[in-house]
């Protein structure tokens, strides 16, 4: 309230000093210069300034204490003419102040609108430019400065489009001229999206963007105003967006393929297990009926043998089938593993050709066989490169017809050993060659399929080849023409004396298998072992499942081996306790006690009682870590079911060595 009255008395004060400084200077200039003036003009015009610098009230102030003074100093008799001059000259003058005071505090209020119309374009967040009505512009706030380069000076005058140059961001052509497109339809428009700005800088920014018309009081357009804003980070939002949505896509679609490929597999594994499973059950019942049968009926012997080889052959294919899933389900948990020592390919490659021999005879399918530099050796483990050799030749005959032809060929080159596998099968199409090596994929999983397996075989050889530093490829010109498979390993190096005894070794056993009568195809390297004598050696059998009991038993005894069967873990103590075994053999998966408690209970025995017996897990547990958890829980050897009767009867042969070997 202070300041308020200090600033009223100031501008009052300021207006009646002024009148009176302007009423006494006639009389100073008279008396002091005898000079004369009238200064009525000079009083009106400090009452207008004072209306229009101090505000309407100082300047209604001067305009009645001059009336009063004109009334004070007039000479004119009294009369109803002189009060009506008088009424009106004061009309007059407070009109004049009036009017002063009002366009003073209009142009006030005009600026204070520009300046804050100024403040607010130049504060806001987004971009403006004005132009006036030929195109030019007048105005550009800050961030406009910012996004195209250039300052309010050298802005000022210039055309919209050389300061705001827009262009289509896929194109890049430029686009409508926005204040065209505003004066064009005389409205607020919204101009191109995906626009790029290129600023004075050479910068290119995203912009949106949108112009408006400025009119005046009549309603023309007087100039044009744009407004728009920075949109790189929404647009990396959306191509981001994009991106994810893309590989959500992807990955959902992956999944699909993937939920399909399990199902195509589940269905193709009750498929390739049920087969066979028919063939060993129908044949079983058969051979069962004719044990019921007086006479056989019509069973003879040779149909009987017949029989018994296709249920071993079947069995075999079962195992076969359970052996790859395994080995898919380390290969995916990262546990498949390989013993590599120096070994050489060429014996491993005929041992294979060997053993498929009757299956390509069956098809009379021709096998060639070029090894070339066999002495050359590779790090590797010989059972897992077996594997490799028998699955892409046992492919190689699945998918060659009848009478066809299969060539392997091994030859030494850059260091490295490259094993090819050709046939003139079926081959491999070219949409579907880059999949060949994938799990579970196969060219063709249909009912009509020609050929039978799960689609594991190829990705489980890729898996070895790589565990051993190789490479694998497929190569094909398409469906039926064949198709060749190349394994390249890299060489091991040597000493010459090493080298030269391997190299004696493989050529002496080719020398003997060549006396024998081989034929080339396919050479022994090593002479069959002789059946094991296992006579006199008790064997204690642990397992819950009867049949399998039996039938192990059985293959103990044909070997002279004196077996005792147990159906579980206190079963098989009490056996301890009135007959000591040489060996024990036991399940791990049974009830109530499993195999890894029977051998924990065998080992707390004292020595005289069995407890250093020489033990075997033989189980259908067979992950590496199933193996190393026997081995430690007090297991001399892990035997993976199905068995064959050689390999279990070697197997008990081995531990009653080993145990003869550690009491020597």
């Amino acid at each position: 309230m202070a300041n308020g009255f200090k600033s009223a008395a100031l501008r009052y004060g300021l207006a009646l000093g002024v009148f009176v400084l302007l009423l006494l200077f006639p009389y100073a200039l008279r008396n002091l210069f005898a000079f004369s003036f009238d200064t009525t003009f000079l009083i009106i015009i400090a009452m207008i300034a004072a209306a229009w610098y101090l505000g309407r009230g100082p300047g209604l102030l001067i305009a009645v204490l001059f009336e009063a003074a004109l009334i004070y100093f007039s000479t004119a008799p009294f009369s109803t003419r002189s009060v009506v001059i008088t009424f009106n000259r004061l009309l007059l003058f407070v009109g004049v102040v009036l009017f002063a005071s009002a366009r003073r505090n209009a142009e006030r209020k005009l600026r204070e609108q520009h300046e804050l119309l100024q403040v607010t374009l130049k504060s806001i967040g987004d971009a403006v430019i004005a132009t006036v009505a030929d195109g030019r512009i007048n105005f550009i706030n800050p961030t406009a400065e910012s996004l195209t380069g250039w300052k309010m000076p050298e802005a000022v005058n210039r055309p919209l489009d050389e300061v705001f140059r827009v262009v289509n961001e896929e194109t890049r052509q430029p686009v409508e001229n926005p204040f065209a497109a505003v004066m064009k339809r005389g409205a607020v428009v919204g101009l191109a999206n995906h626009t790029i700005l290129l600023g004075k800088d050479g910068r290119e920014i995203p912009i949106e963007d949108s112009g408006a018309p400025i009119r005046d009081a009549d309603g023309r357009i007087v100039g044009v105003i744009i407004v728009f804003h920075d949109v790189s980070e929404r647009r990396r939002a959306e191509r981001e967006r994009e991106r994810l949505l893309a590989s959500e896509r992807a990955s959902r679609a992956e999944a699909e393929a993937a939920n399909r490929l399990k199902d195509e597999f589940l269905a193709t594994v009750s498929h390739e297990l049920r087969t066979p499973l028919n063939a060993i059950l129908g044949w079983s019942a058969i051979l069962n009926q004719r044990q019921k049968q007086r006479g056989g009926g019509i069973l003879n012997d040779e149909t009987a043998r017949n029989a018994i080889d296709i249920i071993e052959r079947n069995a075999k294919a079962q195992a076969e089938i359970v052996s790859d899933i395994l080995d898919v389900s380390r290969i995916i948990t990262g546990k498949l593993r390989i013993r590599p020592e120096p070994v050489e390919i060429a014996p491993i490659i005929l041992s294979a050709v060997e053993s498929l021999q009757p299956a390509a005879n069956a098809k009379e399918i021709e096998i060639k066989v070029n090894l070339e530099n066999t002495s050359a050796l590779i790090a590797g483990d010989s059972d897992r490169l077996r594997q490799v050799v028998w699955n892409l030749i046992s492919n190689a005959i699945k998918f060659t017809p009848a009478r066809g032809r299969i060539e392997i060929q091994s030859r030494h080159a850059d260091s490295q050993i490259e094993i090819s596998v050709s046939d003139t099968g079926i081959g491999i199409n070219a949409e579907f060659l880059p999949h060949v090596f994938e799990r579970f994929s196969q060219a063709d999983s249909s009912t009509t399929r020609a050929g039978s397996g799960l689609g594991l075989g190829l990705a489980i050889v890729r898996h070895l080849v790589e565990l051993h530093g190789g490479t694998v490829s497929a190569v094909s010109e398409g469906d039926s023409r064949g198709a060749t498979f190349i394994v390249r390993f890299p060489v091991l190096f040597m000493d010459a004396a090493a080298q030269g005894e391997k190299e004696k070794a493989f050529h002496t056993a080719a020398d003997l298998n060549d006396k024998s009568g081989g034929n080339g195809s396919a050479v022994t390297v090593a002479a069959k072992s002789e059946p094991p004598d296992l006579s006199g050696v008790r064997v204690l059998l642990v397992d819950d499942d009867r049949d399998s009991r039996d039938v192990l038993c059985l293959m103990l005894e044909r070997y002279g081996a004196d077996v005792r069967g147990a159906d579980s873990a206190a079963s098989a103590l009490k056996t301890f306790a009135v007959w000591k075994p040489d060996v024990l053999i036991s399940d791990i998966g049974m009830p109530g006690e499993d195999g890894f408690d029977l051998i924990a209970k065998v080992r707390a025995l004292a020595p005289e009682q069995g407890g250093g017996v020489p033990a075997a897990a033989l189980t259908a547990y067979v992950r590496e870590e199933d193996r190393q958890k026997a081995l430690a829980t007090g297991f001399h050897a892990h035997i993976s079911k199905p068995v064959e009767p050689a390999a279990l009867a070697a197997a008990v042969a081995g531990l009653v060595k080993q145990q003869k070997t550690a009491k020597n």
